[in-house]
């Protein structure tokens, strides 16, 4: 019992530093993460509800057909044909349309283009969250390894999967070894005491 390696005072209390420092940041990036979540989600739904409130082309999709406009005129342009004519005067009617109602809708538009880059940002920050998240998790991984490593023959191969709870189970453990090791030497010392009482006993001459 006596030979068995257990974690030092300075070992277990580093262990306990460490695992409440993560414990401690794990908390505080969940309730972040929490928030950031939510505010992603009252932006996506801000900016549906803006879609569906006006009838104005986005950027993407006015770049889209500002590059259809530009591509029929380069065809037309090549080939001036009949059909190569109907459809950039097609392409450049859409256009149109489209710029006009963005221009009618100039206010919806800004604010669509607000809300979503601040959606994009906040999509950025949420996997910025999460990436820490998953360190952390990492971090208190290893450290729960290396606390199953050093405290082996102490505990033997444990499952747990806080290091809070192991290292509780250690200091347990010792506090219960350091009782056994304490009774066993009373106990050897009671033997060792009986033994010199009985040697001198059998050195006292009987007459």
């Amino acid at each position: 019992m006596a030979r068995i390696a257990i974690p030092n005072a300075g070992q277990l209390g580093a262990w306990k530093a460490l695992a409440a420092e993560l414990g401690k940041s794990r908390g505080v990036l969940s309730e972040r993460l929490a928030e950031h979540q939510g505010n992603h989600d009252l932006l996506s739904a801000r900016l549906e509800a803006l879609r569906a409130s006006v009838d104005v082309t986005d950027d993407d999709a006015a770049d889209v057909i500002r590059r259809a406009r530009d591509e029929s005129w380069a065809r037309h342009r090549d080939d001036l044909t009949g059909d190569t004519a109907d459809d950039f005067a097609a392409a450049l009617a859409q256009d149109d349309r489209v710029a006009e109602g963005r221009l009618a809708n100039a206010r919806e538009l800004v604010e669509i283009r607000s809300t979503s880059r601040n959606i994009a940002e906040t999509a950025a920050t949420i996997a910025h969250a999460r990436d820490q998240l998953a360190r952390n998790g990492s971090d208190r991984e290893a450290v729960l390894l290396e606390i199953r490593a050093a405290a082996r023959d102490l505990l033997g191969p444990r499952q747990e999967t806080s290091p809070e709870q192991l290292i509780e189970m250690i200091e347990d453990r010792i506090a219960a070894r350091v009782d056994a090791l304490a009774a066993w030497e009373e106990i050897e010392l009671s033997r060792k005491k009986t033994e010199r009482a009985v040697d001198e006993e059998g050195r006292i001459p009987w007459s």
